[in-house]
């Protein structure tokens, strides 16, 4: 079968958008995941002693006060990305949350990718509690011990949106008192929605018909 170059053409067009205007596109964009904005002086720290103190786009909630919650700019650990990061557990105060809602699509499995490290290095436990929140529901979760190290480690989790909005929770989950001596740190968190296999399969469909024309030009 032989291609004309305009129905070629109209393929790989037609693939690209039924990407790009799929809803997962249209979804509001998550916000402020390396906790960038507002900011902070360099080698700096703020105590997140009311849930509006938070990072712009994000909620604290929980235990709060004596830094519980705090943000910090490149003090105690060098941020992950960026100039800033969220820490946990200042002072042995443990059961502090922050989270955001953001728009999701219902039935679209999304993944959530953040990293935890340790801070002030000390010894006692210190835990986390990553959660996707449909109301009260939870669509997925990641919940760890935190090594004692400064090394910034990844955690992923998946979920399936089951509707428009989903709220992104972590909660310090450490026995304050017992880790008195050290606290944690949130960095680059980020949420993806996983585009349906539908989409890039049209895609390679587009792709495949302009090699296979390219390469009848090229015969003799």
């Amino acid at each position: 079968m032989r291609f004309s170059r305009a129905a070629v053409r109209t393929a790989v067009l037609a693939a690209l958008a039924g990407i790009s205007l799929h809803p997962l596109a249209m979804a509001a964009a998550f916000q402020n995941g390396s906790f960038e904005s507002p900011g902070l002086p360099p080698s700096s720290q703020q105590n997140i002693g009311t849930p509006a103190a938070a990072p712009t786009g994000w909620v604290a909630g929980g235990t709060l006060g004596n830094f519980a919650l705090f943000y910090q700019s490149n003090i105690w650990i060098a941020p992950h990305s960026g100039l800033a990061s969220i820490g946990f557990g200042g002072n042995g105060t443990a059961g502090a949350t922050i989270g955001q809602t953001f728009d999701t699509t219902p039935g679209v499995p999304y993944t959530v990718s953040f990293y935890t490290a340790a801070q002030q290095l000390g010894s006692g436990p210190q835990s986390y509690l990553a959660q996707a929140l449909n109301g009260s529901t939870v669509l997925g979760s990641s919940a760890a011990a935190i090594p004692v190290s400064t090394t910034w480690t990844l955690r992923t989790f998946d979920f399936v949106a089951a509707s428009t909005s989903t709220q992104l929770l972590f909660s310090d989950t450490s026995n304050g008192p017992a880790a008195s001596s050290l606290n944690w740190a949130l960095d680059s968190v980020s949420v993806t929605a996983v585009p349906e296999p539908a989409s890039f399969g049209l895609l390679g469909l587009g792709l495949l018909s302009l090699a296979l024309y390219r390469r009848r030009d090229r015969l003799p």
